[in-house]
């Protein structure tokens, strides 16, 4: 059995630069998920910046990342990085680090598996779920 941060990808690439924010906290320049994108994309879309409690992120073991209803990219979670901000008055956040699973028994339960129920509210964008 495994914690899991479940973090919902907003469907379709979003081109900070075009709402005049060049870049955020962790120098993306889009955020989102759409078909085609590699694994690295996906996680340097994703990854942050989030309002992530620690004590709840230090008992996950890996993050999935969903879009359009399905796990898209597996990390393991090798830690949190604390104090960036999506725009420079904006609240700060936090980012999850972590080393990409392209194998292993996680890899084959949950890549393009539907996306676990970790929350009824249809609101929220990333919550923790153990199975």
């Amino acid at each position: 059995m495994h914690t899991y941060l479940v973090i919902k990808l907003s469907n379709g690439v979003r081109d900070l630069a075009t709402e005049d924010r060049p870049h955020d906290g962790l120098g993306r320049t889009s955020i989102g998920w759409e078909e085609g994108q590699t694994f690295q994309h996906i996680y340097d879309n994703g990854r942050g910046i989030w309002p992530i409690n620690p004590e709840k992120f230090n008992a996950c073991d890996y993050a999935l990342f969903w879009a359009a209803g399905k796990v898209r990219l597996i990390v393991k979670l090798t830690g949190l990085t604390s104090g960036l901000r999506r725009t420079p008055d904006g609240p700060r956040g936090r980012a999850v680090e972590g080393d990409i699973v392209t194998d292993g028994p996680v890899y084959t339960r949950w890549f393009e598996a539907d996306t676990p129920v970790f929350s009824t509210n249809q609101q929220l964008l990333h919550g923790y779920v153990t199975l």
